[in-house]
């Protein structure tokens, strides 16, 4: 597995908090996107709805597969996971703007 570090605001808390949602938004071509990570904790992380984290742990993706209810047409998703997943520094309730992916620098 690799190891990947994400970077976002927690968008939903679970599993007696040792779960969390944490939805990355990043600029393509100018347009807005974004994904959504499930990190998983050993231990209760204390993280709230709303707070931008840095997150870390090994990556795992999965395919998910479902019928839309209205045309009937099989869909797709990646779920995409972080499993012993850290907090990388403090979580910030502030939220940081994300500079937009051509100005990142590789």
């Amino acid at each position: 597995m690799a190891f990947t570090t994400v970077e976002g605001k927690v968008s939903r808390v679970f599993f007696s908090g040792k779960g969390a949602e944490v939805t990355e938004t990043f600029t393509v071509n100018g347009s807005e996107k974004s994904k959504r990570w499930t990190a998983w904790f050993d231990q209760p992380h204390g993280l709230s709805e709303g707070a931008h984290v840095k997150v870390s742990g090994l990556h795992s993706d999965q395919i998910d597969e479902w019928q839309d209810k209205t045309s009937g047409e099989t869909k797709r998703s990646v779920k995409r996971a972080l499993n012993k997943a850290r907090i990388e520094g403090g979580a910030d309730r502030a939220s940081t703007p994300q500079r937009p992916l051509d100005e990142i620098p590789f």
